[in-house]
């Protein structure tokens, strides 16, 4: 069994019930609740959260006075922006279409997680475990003492049997190497159980040495952006994007764990997420804590919404959000940035008039 037959396993297991990922509609009710684990975020996203940088190109300087105006019927005159603007092929990239017409799942696995992903692994992994090793603390009879740097093969075994192990559930780790004839999975035709522990316990995506240790992501940090720059590499979106978010199911301990009691998933880190249809994700962004709110009149759900769309504004879009997201003060940055905003509006969002929001 090789790499290959590893994702045939995967697609003849398939079972979207086995996901630990929520991708349900928001609640209404999104701000987390706080609950009194001191490993989950325990306020919640509040008007001052979200590690990000906030796009300059909009200033609130530029905007409209929203206290000061006057709502009423609309009149369907819309701003008429002109769509793509400088005539770019839309759609999925051209080389895909050439190359990959036939292409097998692998084939579009290796679009994302190609050699560049894989070399990062496999440099940050290795340094890691040999400055362990260096480290004069290091147990005499410890497993470390028998490390031998990985390679780009081995990390795509590693990463498949993660895959695999994530379809095909057993009660511990090492039930996947397990002689019995009730469990076996012959992944020790791949990789011993010592040697996938071992690289388990390793695994590594950024020098610690030059790492940005404000940034709370910052052992991920490297692979994010990457993944994020595949995405936007394969697709130029069309008219119409989304913001939605997913919690991704993770029970462990993280200063930024959520708690949202109608998700599926009630504990686990929050994911937002800009797609397009058929369900693509052209960006995501990990809720990752709070930091200062750089502008007073700024909401971190539009700090989130600019953050994730600055690079495909311009372009005469339409973004749909839920109501989360909606806002008066959003709406007239995007359109400064001729990009339409579909969503429905809180009734209790800033800048909202009393008479349009009074009950009769």
């Amino acid at each position: 069994m090789n790499s290959n037959d590893i994702f045939d396993a995967l697609n003849e297991s398939y079972d979207e019930s086995l996901f630990s990922m929520d991708d349900t509609d928001s609640d209404p009710n999104f701000d987390p609740v706080g609950i009194s684990d001191s490993d989950i975020d325990p306020e919640g996203i509040s008007e001052g959260d979200l590690n990000v940088d906030i796009p300059t190109q909009t200033s609130t300087n530029i905007l409209p006075d929203l206290k000061n105006l006057t709502w009423g019927p609309a009149d369907n005159d819309l701003h008429d922006f002109t769509f793509n603007p400088d005539g770019l092929d839309i759609g999925i990239n051209d080389d895909i279409l050439c190359t990959l017409n036939n292409g097998t799942p692998i084939d579009f696995y290796y679009l994302f997680i190609d050699d560049e992903v894989i070399s990062l692994i496999v440099t940050e992994t290795n340094r890691y475990a040999n400055k362990k090793l260096a480290s004069p603390n290091i147990k005499r009879h410890s497993r470390l003492q028998k490390w031998i740097d990985t390679n780009e093969s081995e990390i795509k075994n590693f990463l498949g049997i993660i895959m695999y192990m994530g379809t095909v559930n057993m009660p511990t780790i090492a039930s996947y190497w397990t002689s019995s004839h009730l469990l076996t999975s012959h992944l020790s035709h791949i990789m011993s159980r010592n040697r996938f522990e071992l690289l388990l316990s390793h695994i590594h995506f950024q020098n610690n040495d030059v790492a940005n240790l404000n940034n709370r992501l910052y052992k991920i940090q490297n692979i994010l952006d990457l993944l994020n720059q595949k995405f936007k590499q394969w697709v130029i979106p069309s008219h119409d994007m989304c913001i939605d978010e997913s919690m991704i199911a993770f029970q462990g301990r993280l200063v930024f764990k959520q708690y949202i009691q109608t998700k599926r998933y009630r504990y686990g880190v929050k994911v937002f997420k800009l797609c397009v249809s058929p369900c693509y994700t052209l960006k995501f962004k990990i809720y990752s804590g709070k930091e200062s709110v750089v502008d007073k009149n700024d909401s971190v759900s539009s700090r989130i919404v600019m953050n994730l769309v600055d690079e495909y504004l311009d372009f005469g879009r339409t973004l749909y959000v839920d109501n989360w997201y909606t806002s008066v003060s959003l709406a007239h940055q995007l359109l400064e940035r001729k990009t339409h905003l579909v969503g429905t509006l809180r009734s209790n969002r800033k800048y909202n008039p009393d008479y349009v929001i009074k009950k009769n």
